[in-house]
């Protein structure tokens, strides 16, 4: 005879929560809702490619799906925030329902912002150096670029 697994009680019917403001709400994590809300979020980052697609109809459904009959009580409790902000919303719903500790989201958002912000300090300022610099070098007739091959094997 095999062995035989049995699941707390608790862990079917304990769900995640998000909290906004005072308030909690629970995500529904099932499998099924789970896999929608996944397949709805791969639209949404489509979406910026493909116009036919509307962002914020996603997002409604988004939220109608992890949050069902609060869904319109969570969105009058997010308010009118700037659409980044939904789109880090959807990050966490998504995180929530397949486990994930929210510490761990935390400090991976703050290292992706950290991120970003070096980025965009980089590409604001060595840009045009970089852009001078290689223009300069091309004009060089002497210039050449150790990656490319002239079909001379050293």
């Amino acid at each position: 005879m095999g062995k035989l697994y049995t699941l707390d009680k608790k862990l079917l019917i304990g769900s995640p929560e998000i909290e906004i403001g005072d308030n909690k709400y629970p995500i529904d994590d099932r499998t099924k809702t789970v896999r929608k809300v996944i397949k709805l979020s791969k639209q949404l980052k489509n979406a910026k490619d493909d116009e036919t697609i509307d962002q914020f109809e996603v997002i409604d459904k988004i939220f109608e799906l992890a949050f069902e009959t609060k869904a319109q009580e969570v969105e009058e409790a997010v308010g009118d925030i700037p659409f980044e902000a939904y789109q880090e919303i959807i990050e966490i719903i998504i995180d929530a329902m397949t486990g994930g500790d929210p510490d761990e989201f935390a400090a991976k958002k703050a290292k992706e912002r950290k991120e970003k912000k070096v980025n965009d300090i980089v590409r604001k300022t060595f840009p045009p150096i970089a852009g001078e610099a290689v223009k300069r070098m091309t004009e060089d007739n002497n210039f050449r670029n150790p990656y490319e091959s002239d079909g001379d094997m050293v």
